[in-house]
């Protein structure tokens, strides 16, 4: 896999585990209503925004280059 290739998909699970750690929060914060848990889920929810941004300016960046989005040919590389 290229560097292309892992940056993108490190990307993509870095969203998720983002994404995941703030529902897992929300949950926990209702569940035992302790602030921690209120303020881990903001911080991860919006780590989780930031990095969706960041994939929206590295996809456009890498059709700047006239690099390929292509998701079989970054697996293939």
């Amino acid at each position: 896999m290229s560097l292309k290739g892992f940056h993108i998909v490190f990307i993509a699970i870095s969203t998720l585990m983002a994404f995941g750690l703030g529902a897992w929060s929300i949950v926990r914060f209702i569940d035992i209503d302790g602030l921690a848990y209120g303020v881990l889920a903001l911080i991860s929810i919006g780590g989780g925004v930031l990095l969706v941004w960041y994939g929206i300016r590295i996809r456009r960046k890498l059709q700047q280059l006239g690099l390929s989005w292509d998701i079989h040919e970054i697996a293939n590389s």
